[in-house]
């Protein structure tokens, strides 16, 4: 037996199509004797496995990554981010007393690449104020994106506002709102309780349209290609080619794998897979021994 020693190699292929939304379209894969499933829980809780002898490595014909997958160019996806998540479980957004401000932070990561963006806001605003003095003020990273007068006779909106991408940054945007509220043309309590403005984190959401960027060939971009900045849940496809039966090697570098993306992901819920092959829709990281991927 060749005892090359074991190696494990990242062969990172971008396929992608609608991972977030839409399940990805897979081509034909041997089935293997079992395909884990994996809870965040799992992954967080559970130790890496300790790597055996390769000798039970059965291994077949090698992985061939310029197929079809490989080479499917990036699809346009659409992703929602529900304004719940920015914020504790159970806070209400609400805004109280004549001048009122609350902030969240918009994650946007260097890899996705917006075509498009937008908010779906839902909000109801006290029946005493006076509409004409009284307004709500949609500011993202100090722009004003929006601004909706505060109509007692009208208390419960629904607005859609277009959010410029010339605003949205990678890392985190800060997006505000700020509420100028009165109840008299004289003189009044700037902390009476009659002047508020609740804000329905569960009803509104952001939504953008684009693509994920093609990956460099670079291991200086790992770092970037994963982060705690996506919208929706990653996925990825770990690859074992040839391995039938899978050793307790595979098994160990597997995981070892998935802690690494579960650590770029700040532990933020993800989506892990197992085949013989590249799959479509999703990144692919194939690992095995040096003979396996030669």
């Amino acid at each position: 037996m060749n005892k090359t020693h074991p190696a494990l190699i990242a062969a990172l292929v971008a396929t992608f199509a609608c991972a977030a939304f839409a399940q990805p379209i897979a081509p034909a894969v041997p089935a293997l004797p079992t395909e884990p499933v994996v809870s965040d829980a799992d992954l967080i809780n559970a130790g890496p496995l300790q790597p055996q002898s390769p000798s039970a490595t059965t291994l077949a014909q090698p992985l061939n990554p310029s197929t079809a997958a490989a080479q499917a160019a990036p699809a346009e996806q659409t992703i929602r981010l529900p304004l719940r998540r920015l914020i504790n479980a159970r806070d209400p957004i609400m805004l109280r007393t004549a001048s009122s401000v609350y902030t969240v932070f918009v994650p946007k990561s260097a890899r996705f690449e917006m075509s498009s963006a937008s908010m779906h806001l839902e909000f109801t605003n006290s029946i005493a104020l006076l509409s004409e003095r009284s307004v709500l003020r949609v500011v993202l990273n100090d722009v004003i994106i929006a601004q909706y007068y505060l109509e007692r006779d009208n208390p419960s909106r629904a607005v859609e506002i277009d959010i410029p991408l010339r605003l949205m940054k990678d890392g985190f945007n800060r997006l505000q709102f700020i509420a100028a509220q009165h109840y008299t043309y004289k003189c009044e309590d700037p902390s009476a309780p009659e002047l508020y403005t609740e804000i329905n984190p569960d009803r509104s959401y952001l939504t953008a349209t684009g693509i994920l960027k093609p990956i460099p060939a670079r291991l200086s971009f790992l770092r970037w290609w994963l982060d705690e900045k996506f919208w929706a849940p990653y996925e990825f496809n770990v690859v074992i080619p040839g391995a039938r039966p899978m050793s307790d090697l595979h098994l160990a570098l597997g995981s070892i794998v998935t802690q690494g993306v579960a650590l770029a992901l700040d532990y933020q819920p993800f989506i892990v897979r197992v085949s013989n092959n590249l799959r479509a829709g999703m990144d692919n990281m194939v690992v095995g021994t040096m003979n396996e991927l030669s």
